[in-house]
């Protein structure tokens, strides 16, 4: 069976001092980080897998839930910390 490394992903609405931004979260070390959204792109999932992608990551599944989307990597790439 195939390991694969699972990303939750949620939108952050704009405060007094900041924009819109994404919350991505590695389920497998619990740790997250928020990034900035581009509003060149159509989606927080379009802006994590971005972010994602340049990391080296290889997004291979998607799903939505009730506060956003759960990212799954392709299988056999290995697995990198959040950073």
């Amino acid at each position: 069976m195939k390991n694969l490394q699972s990303f939750s992903i949620t939108p952050l609405g704009a405060t007094n001092t900041l924009g819109t931004r994404t919350k991505i979260t590695d389920n497998r070390f619990n740790k997250s980080k928020i990034i900035s959204y581009d509003y060149s792109l159509n989606s927080h999932y379009d802006n994590a897998k971005k972010y994602l992608e340049g990391k080296g990551y290889q997004i291979a599944f998607l799903s939505e839930t009730k506060t956003g989307y759960i990212l799954l990597t392709a299988p056999d790439i290995g697995f990198f910390e959040l950073t």
